[in-house]
């Protein structure tokens, strides 16, 4: 069970005022979340509803966000520690996947953009030319919208610099990485397992992992689905099958 204090806090349109609400969020070992919010001064419904999604963006980020107070008090490591230890493996593989996705995406986006400029160039010139003549040109409009949004994408990335950009990647797999296993062990959990016999047996496949559960009782199997592996417009990524 993990229990945190948290901060909500919204501000004013214009910025220059703001309003808070303090909470407390629990993860049972059984997978129930539990959300108390200091309402002692009647707090305003927009108030009230982020600090509610603030407490479950802290659940999915395995209590590893920064509207969290104090320190996350931890009474039973149990089902999430077990996962944690046994995907060691896993985290490790995401983590080279996605450094080598990064370098290879920035390469493509370097190469990429001054064919992107031309190709912008190219269809606006034959918009108004079409324009000029008298002829329907509405058709390129979209393509051109789609074209201008992926030049701006590639071109915020390069002027970043690589170093920037990899960093960034590799936040978003520790994030994804964190949340998918919070989730995972939340699905365990919620099957209502007795954790005192609990045993866990892992093993790959490929370059999946898969894992077997049981209390003696009930046995539920968990493995790994990659995708986005080699893309260099999708960082690789995984998602858990539970059955």
């Amino acid at each position: 069970m993990k229990t945190a204090s948290f901060k909500a806090t919204i501000f004013s349109p214009c910025g220059t005022k703001s309003a808070s609400a303090y909470g407390k969020v629990t993860l049972k070992t059984d997978g129930k979340v539990s959300i108390s919010i200091d309402c002692r001064n009647q707090l305003p419904y927009r108030l009230r509803s982020l600090a509610t999604k603030v407490a479950n963006e802290i659940v999915e980020s395995n209590f590893n966000h920064p509207a969290i107070i104090g320190e996350v008090q931890s009474t039973d490591t149990g089902i999430l520690g077990l996962l944690t230890k046994e995907t060691a493996q896993l985290k490790v593989e995401l983590m080279n996947k996605t450094n080598e996705y990064a370098t290879t995406s920035f390469a493509f986006c370097q190469e990429s953009l001054p064919v992107v400029s031309t190709q912008l160039d190219a269809i606006a010139k034959t918009y108004y030319t079409a324009r000029r003549n008298g002829e329907s040109a509405s058709y390129m409009m979209s393509e051109y919208k789609s074209l201008r949004s992926k030049f701006e994408r590639m071109s915020n990335i390069v002027s970043g610099g690589l170093e920037k950009y990899v960093a960034d990647q590799l936040k978003n797999a520790e994030s994804h990485y964190t949340s998918s296993l919070s989730k995972l062990a939340m699905k365990i959990m919620q099957k209502g397992m007795d954790m005192t016999n609990f045993t866990l047996v892992s093993g790959y496949v490929g370059i999946n992992l898969e894992m077997k559960m049981t209390d003696g009782v009930k046995t539920i199997k968990a493995w790994t689905i990659w995708a986005a592996e080699g893309s260099t417009l999708v960082s690789p990524h995984y998602r858990y099958l539970v059955k």
